[in-house]
């Protein structure tokens, strides 16, 4: 995340793809191989709010760990809590959490059109998160 950028504000979470593992073959149907993409979860709290970062960075990690996100087949955390990063410049404490996507594919190196978002409700105590699935715009 950009430590000044007036259009970000400072509790934030973004998502940052970070590569994976190669295909892996699949004996199945339509020769299909097993795909495993690394994110990272980046949080970043308000200004001097190390408790409040930490609880979405915990609410972030409860959600994602296991989940079940169509059409990937496993949502994994690769640590057993958010990993806390300290401060940047402007006081705003950071979190990461670090992710395994799996899925199958039947062409490697594909990934189905169809995004994933995830949707906020209520408050971050409450941890009441929804999962759906959005279909891309068309520009």
């Amino acid at each position: 995340m950009p430590e000044v950028d007036s259009e970000v504000p400072d509790t934030a979470v973004a998502l940052i793809v970070t590569g994976g593992a190669g295909p892996q073959p699949y004996i199945g149907p339509r020769r299909m191989v097993y795909l495993s993409l690394g994110c990272q979860v980046r949080i970043r709290s308000a200004r001097e709010d190390f408790e409040d970062g930490q609880q979405l960075a915990l609410a972030v990690f409860g959600v994602l760990n296991l989940a079940f996100l169509a059409p990937f087949a496993v949502v994994r955390t690769e640590e057993s809590a958010p990993a806390y990063l300290g401060t940047d410049g402007a006081d705003r404490h950071r979190w990461v959490v670090n992710l395994v996507l799996g899925m199958l594919s039947a062409s490697p190196g594909i990934l189905p059109k169809r995004g994933i978002s995830l949707l906020v409700g209520g408050s971050v105590d409450e941890a009441n998160w929804k999962l759906q699935p959005h279909e891309p715009s068309e520009s």
